[in-house]
């Protein structure tokens, strides 16, 4: 994993609350969550100290960032201002296809050069294919029987998997083409309420989840990009979109667009 020096580091937990936590700095993201299950955020700050504060910033990356959790996410009544980059960023992470072995099997790589070296999945969980290229859903969903390290003799430090499915491959998935693969299983639902989003350098939020996403009653105060944009462009993708996000009674002051 590429990101580093969190303020908070979060990998595997489960049914975890974070009540009335600050963060004043972090040379990396606020709060960093892998791979966890039920996370809840009442109150929590990435924030300056107050208003004698001598720094203008607070996180050199995101506030808070959940990549490939599952169940519930709730982040409500919180405080993100002066970093550099979201209050928010929920997201799974895709395997492309480089190797497809037979009607069953598959070799996929993590691409990104800060997402790797960790769990992508486990038997029995749910998984889509993806067109790189146009985003759209290629064939049925797909569960996973087997999952092994393909090119590491362990999950930890692999960034390719051999992955064997239940269902037989749809024909035009291959590696030659650009196709991802999706774990629908480690996506999470998600609640983002009562939060004050100020003077950060990037997008307010960003919600890349097929699941419920309920965004409410947020003040964004100063940000380059608000909310609706986020949402837009990081679900554009997603055939489930318009369906499961809902957001209302926002505040807008004086952001870029």
């Amino acid at each position: 994993m590429g990101r580093p020096t969190p303020g908070i580091f979060m990998s595997h937990d489960v049914n975890t609350s974070l009540l009335d936590v600050k963060v004043h700095y972090a040379e990396g993201m606020g709060l960093l969550a892998q791979l966890c299950e039920d996370i809840t955020l009442d109150g929590f700050g990435v924030c300056l100290k107050g208003d004698n504060d001598p720094r203008y910033f607070t996180t050199q990356a995101d506030a808070t960032h959940f990549s490939g959790c599952k169940g519930k996410i709730v982040s409500k009544n919180g405080l993100y201002e002066g970093m550099m980059d979201d209050a928010i960023n929920v997201h799974g992470t895709y395997l492309k296809v480089i190797k497809r072995v037979d009607d069953h099997t598959l070799i996929g790589r993590y691409m990104h050069d800060q997402s790797w070296g960790f769990e992508w999945g486990r038997p029995g969980d749910d998984v889509q294919f993806v067109r790189s290229e146009t985003m759209e859903l290629i064939g049925k969903q797909n569960q996973i029987t087997a999952i092994r390290p393909y090119d590491k003799g362990e999950i930890q430090g692999a960034r390719e998997f051999s992955i064997t499915f239940k269902e037989a491959i749809d024909p035009a998935i291959n590696e030659k083409s650009g196709f991802g693969i999706e774990n629908l299983t480690w996506t999470p639902e998600v609640l983002f309420a009562g939060n004050t989003i100020r003077n950060n350098r990037a997008r307010g939020t960003l919600f890349s989840t097929p699941k419920k996403t309920v965004v409410e009653d947020n003040l964004f105060d100063h940000t380059p990009v608000r909310l609706y944009c986020c949402v837009v462009i990081a679900m554009a993708g997603s055939r489930q979109v318009l369906a499961v996000m809902h957001h209302s009674s926002q505040s807008f002051y004086q952001c870029a667009y």
